[in-house]
């Protein structure tokens, strides 16, 4: 009993560990951490085995990716000034510059309440850093015109810096909503323009309530 419950504690760490860093790739263009979750995989398989659990039931497991949210839940307005506090909470302190909010998009492309509240609350959050200019909206709708782009072709980091350089934006904010089962993640991420350095990434993970399941 005593080697079971240690197995069992072992393959939770190691699923919620996979699922950080399948989260984390979700914010990178779906880049990097291949071999590490190629073995946390690995090692899911092992415990699975040694708790003789059925293949399709460790497939279950492995296949997850969605991040459960904390238990004790804070107000949704709360968690979403939380999220701007963060991704902006340095900004100020690379000097005076400009940048270009082309704001959040769905994972589908597809326009909501949500989106366009996040969108309104990045530029105003933006707009009270001092020492940085925002790019007009006009302005940058007006670029992706040009280039044939959507809002949503930003969330690629290479499109993002293309067209930050195309406004002399010194960074950019872009961010996405993704809709799991049962939660919502949002997350957002200021590019430096300049060295194509993500610099700056926060994220929030909130259920999807009846006040969130509105918005979308």
């Amino acid at each position: 009993m005593y080697y079971s419950n240690q197995v069992q504690s072992a393959l939770e760490l190691t699923v919620r560990t996979q699922k950080e860093l399948k989260n984390a790739r979700l914010r990178l263009d779906d880049e990097g951490f291949d071999d590490e979750i190629l073995i946390l995989d690995n090692y899911i398989k092992i415990f699975g085995g040694a708790l003789e659990m059925a293949d399709w039931e460790t497939d279950r497991i492995r296949m997850e990716e969605e991040i459960t949210p904390p238990v004790r839940e804070r107000p949704f307005q709360e968690q979403l000034e939380n999220l701007f506090r963060e991704i902006t909470l340095d900004l100020g302190t690379r000097g005076v510059g400009t940048i270009a909010v082309s704001g959040f998009t769905a994972g589908d492309g597809k326009s909501s309440a949500l989106v366009t509240l996040l969108n309104e609350m990045a530029r105003f959050e933006i707009s009270k850093v001092e020492g940085i200019t925002v790019i007009e909206r006009d302005t940058l709708d007006m670029i992706l015109e040009e280039q044939k782009l959507a809002l949503s072709d930003l969330m690629d980091t290479t499109n993002a810096i293309e067209i930050g350089k195309l406004l002399t934006a010194n960074h950019m904010l872009t961010g996405s909503v993704i809709e799991m089962a049962d939660s919502v993640v949002i997350f957002g991420r200021i590019i430096n323009v300049e060295t194509a350095e993500i610099e700056s990434v926060a994220q929030v993970i909130v259920p999807r309530s009846a006040e969130v399941r509105a918005l979308l």
